[in-house]
């Protein structure tokens, strides 16, 4: 099974979250992943912050780690369907996170986020939070 990041789990791995560093080691780094829209919003971050060099080398270092699960034709109709439902609801969500969530979707992987209920919209969307016991 892989289990795709979320940005949020992503910063809680990067300061060393004692219930996601668990985790990890119960799954084991080859089974997680990232999205290209995930890596996006941490360079942002980095970008964005006051120790902008230092944030980018803890990404570079990450990426080596784990697997980047690029966009696909099959999750791109996935993004396109989900858009439209959330839109049809009132329900909308960042294009980033449908695209993230259409990703898991089209893998067949598991989401890991500390804003399910943000996800949760998304129906079929396997969803694990690393943060609660």
């Amino acid at each position: 099974m892989i289990y795709i990041l979320d940005t949020n789990i992503c910063i809680y791995f990067f300061k060393a979250n004692p219930h996601v560093m668990a985790q990890i080691e119960e799954i084991g780094l080859p089974s997680l992943a990232v999205t290209n829209s995930v890596l996006a919003e941490l360079y942002f971050g980095a970008f964005h912050s006051k120790r902008v060099e230092k944030n980018i080398e803890t990404i570079d270092k990450f990426k080596k780690l784990v697997k980047i699960i690029p966009d696909s034709d099959s999750s791109a109709k996935i993004f396109g369907e989900e858009k439209a439902k959330l839109l049809k609801t009132g329900k909308p969500l960042d294009d980033f996170d449908i695209h993230i969530a259409s990703i898991a979707l089209a893998h067949k992987s598991i989401l890991v986020t500390n804003n399910q209920a943000h996800f949760k919209r998304i129906s079929g969307l396997k969803l694990a939070n690393w943060l609660q016991e």
